[in-house]
């Protein structure tokens, strides 16, 4: 007999650390969030990738973030991209 698959049954505390770290909140995403993708994991476009950015993000991998000089561009514009994100999914919204 088989087993009937579980659900996921998670609990406030638990979606509240997910959407946290997601910057999942109606669909708006977090400066703080990018910035930490960013500093840790920039060298592999991560922060592009959270922010809808998949063309250029797939340009940076693969040309090592255009030999490092669009890694250190983004801690200047990252806010603003982030901001765009934002708006642009508010203005999408009902």
């Amino acid at each position: 007999m088989k087993q009937p698959k579980a659900k996921h049954n998670y609990n406030r505390h638990t979606k509240a650390i997910i959407t946290r770290l997601t910057g999942n909140r109606n669909g708006r995403k977090s400066k703080d969030i990018a910035y930490a993708y960013w500093f840790f994991l920039g060298l592999f476009s991560i922060h592009r990738f959270y922010i809808g950015k998949t063309i250029t993000g797939v340009i940076y991998l693969l040309t090592g973030q255009l030999f490092f000089i669009g890694w250190v561009v983004d801690l200047f514009i990252l806010g603003d991209m982030v901001e765009d994100y934002n708006n642009k999914k508010a203005e999408k919204a009902p």
